[in-house]
Parts: structure tokens; sequence; C-alpha cells
């Protein structure tokens, strides 16, 4: 009954990329040629930091590029409207706290936008906002590795009625799972300091509520995890499947429903595009985000192109790490020549 053997597009497999070169799913301009006009470069990044971030915004703004929206992105992907020349879409995941500290000061400094995947489940509650660089250009310290990894609603509230950054999807929980197969070993220290937070699993107090593995878990079986997006069962301790596709089907759309209930709810405005973590998205977890009224959504596909036009699939979309941003043309262009693909 398990269907947890992992798929193609969710393995780090070395002979993915060059696959996807081989059958011309990276844009032209990743190679040195000309951007299409029929294409929208959709670029991503998570945490930032200044000197980190502001170089790729410079590179936009020095060569004329100019940041798409929200509703300008759905245009192309739902009815095919013209592309402006040198367009691009930036994203950045999970909404951690850099995201207010030093990309929204840098992005407002030029001239840019981007849309946020905000995750409810792990957003701050604490009230008020941060200092950002813009009160303090000397800050060291963002946010992203303190005891408040994450935005505070009233930023995002803010960035959004602004329209720096449009907060959108990225479900509510980020959740991994544990599935069917061989333990891993049990949790110790090591995985608490290292592991990623958004990779950990979670310890589930209610639908709404969850916190992530830490030291209280020592000493527990650890199994092998997948998104609670993808295709994959729930297991136990004992790696035996316990849930039935109903179950997961249900346990899916409960989390697509409550992401969107509460940024609605916060934001009080419709949330229109789902980002799935990690890029996973099974066929359930696709099916669900049709069926609730979410009009496009980022995920992996193998075949796909790793940009968005406007026939691609509105739940398949793909896009590019923020660091292809310097092969787009224009003055000090990156030489693909000795660049690993990835």
């Amino acid at each position: 009954m398990s269907r947890n053997p992992i798929p193609w597009t969710e393995r780090l497999s070395p002979w993915r990329a060059p696959i996807d070169v081989a059958l011309g799913r990276y844009p032209f301009f990743a190679f040195g040629g000309p951007l299409n006009p029929k294409i929208l470069p959709v670029f991503h990044f998570h945490e930032v930091s200044p000197e980190y971030l502001e170089p790729h915004l410079l590179y936009l703004k020095d060569n004329g590029y100019r940041c798409a929206g929200a509703e300008e992105f759905l245009g192309i992907v739902e009815r095919g409207e013209p592309i402006m020349p040198r367009t691009v879409f930036l994203t950045f995941d999970d909404a951690w706290a850099s995201l207010w500290t030093v990309a929204a000061p840098l992005l407002r400094k030029h001239g840019m936008r981007a849309v946020t995947f905000a995750i409810p489940g792990r957003v701050s509650p604490s009230e008020g906002v941060r200092k950002t660089i813009e009160e303090d250009s000397e800050m060291l310290e963002f946010g992203d590795r303190g005891e408040e990894p994450f935005c505070r609603w009233e930023e995002l509230k803010r960035l959004d009625k602004e329209g720096v950054v449009e907060v959108e999807s990225h479900t509510y929980a980020h959740e991994q799972i544990p599935v069917a197969g061989p333990s891993l070993g049990m949790w110790a220290e090591t995985q608490c300091s290292e592991m990623p937070i958004l990779s950990r699993p979670l310890v589930r107090k209610g639908e709404e509520s969850f916190r992530p593995f830490d030291e209280r878990e020592i000493g527990v079986p650890l199994l092998p995890t997948r998104s609670r997006m993808s295709d994959a069962l729930r297991a136990n301790e004992c790696g035996e499947v316990t849930e039935t596709d109903q179950e997961q089907r249900e346990a899916i759309r409960g989390d697509l429903i409550l992401c969107r209930e509460t940024l609605e709810k916060r934001l009080e405005r419709p949330i229109r595009i789902l980002c799935f973590p990690w890029a996973v998205a099974g066929g359930v977890a696709r099916e669900e985000a049709k069926v609730l009224g979410y009009r496009a959504a980022f995920s992996d596909s193998f075949p796909g192109k790793r940009f968005v036009h406007s026939k691609a699939d509105p739940f398949q979309l793909m896009r590019l790490k923020h660091n292809w941003i310097y092969y787009l043309p224009g003055k000090g262009r990156k030489n693909i020549v000795g660049t690993r693909i990835h």
C-alpha cells in the first residue's frame, strides 16, 4: 500500500540538471543567448543579507529590468497577456525575518517589488514591527537565526498593503512527514543543531498548533521524511503506514484551506498563488489546490520548463535560483563556461 519510493522529481540526482539542459528546459539566456520576449523568468530567494541581495537588485536595475506584480504574473499565466520588455518575477520563500529587515528596504530603495510565500503556522506571533536596515544601517543581525526567525503578522500586513512585497501561500505548516522505510537512527543533538528548522519533523498539538522536533525528541526513532504535499502516506515510529488515501487527501486539503483562510483573514484580500514547499506536489495536492480556488502554483515537474510562459500548466510552474539573475542579458553578465548547472 505504500507509495513511498521517491519519484524522480523529488530526488537529489546528479543527472537531473544535465537532462533538463539537454531537453531545453532552461531558458536560452542562461547560455549566453537573448531573453525570449515570450517568457517570464522567475527567481527565488530565501534568507538574505544586504551584502548578498543588493548586488542582484543592482544588476537588474542597472540593466533596465522591471519586476512584475502578482496580478501581472497571473495575467500572463491565465490569459496569455503580453510580457513587458525586460520583466522578471522575484519571489522570497518562507517569509524569513530578513524579508522585513533587509529585502523590503532594498526593494524599496531600488524601485523593485516581489512576492513572498509565507507559512502562516510559522509566522511570529509577536506584536509590532522590528527595526530594519533603513533605520539602522549598521545592523549585523537580521533575525533569521534568532528566536523569531520569521516575519511578524504586522510586518507582512504592512509590506502587502504597500505592495513592495505581496504575500501569497506556502502551505500552513511547511511540513515533512515520516514515511515508510528503514530507520535512519535516533534523533540526536546533532540533528537539533544542524538540521534546518523547516526540514525537521513536527510534533502536532492540534490542527493549527505544532512545533518542530527539538531536544525533547532526542532518542526518538528518525524515519525517512517526505513533504506533506507529496503523494506519500504518513508512517508511525515503526515505519508502518498509518493513514488511508482519504486521510491523506483530507490532511492536504485541511492544510491548504487553513493556510488560505488564515492569510485572507490577516491580509483582508484573496490569496491567489501557492508555492509548494521544496517544489514538491503530488497529484492529490495539485488537484486540491485547483479545487480550493488557487489560481496558480509553483511545483517541480519532469519534464518541465524552468520559466513561465503562457502555455504552461498553471499548477506546475517552475523557477530558477536567484544566482541565475546574473545570466540575464546586460552589462556585467556572467559567462556560462565553467559554471555548474543546478
